[in-house]
């Protein structure tokens, strides 16, 4: 009885070790999600930059765009989409703000 009692405790013990640890690797996620809200939300003001003729927004887009691109070359799926996205709302900015300035 005192074998399936000390069984019983090791079990215990590991789970209550091995649940924590996946409880943080489950939220690390969620956190990277809110990181990667935070750039977009900051890129798409400062996409603007060109409607605006604001040369500080610019730099900050650009800064956007290479540090998305360094984690991009890591290995982060999610930087390499959100590059994409927000290079192509700049197209659309520099195309629409070309537009604009064609008087007819």
């Amino acid at each position: 009885m005192r074998q399936w009692s000390l069984l019983l405790t090791g079990i215990f013990v590991s789970a209550s070790v091995v649940v924590p640890i996946q409880v943080k690797a489950q939220k690390r996620p969620s956190n990277d999600q809110s990181m990667y809200m935070k750039v977009m939300s900051t890129a798409d003001i400062a996409i603007n930059c060109y409607i605006r003729k604001r040369v500080n927004e610019c730099a900050r887009l650009h800064h956007i765009q290479s540090t998305l691109t360094k984690w991009c070359g890591r290995g982060k799926k999610e930087a390499c989409y959100l590059l994409i996205d927000i290079s192509s709302m700049e197209r659309s900015a520099i195309m629409l703000q070309s537009i604009d300035s064609i008087k007819f």
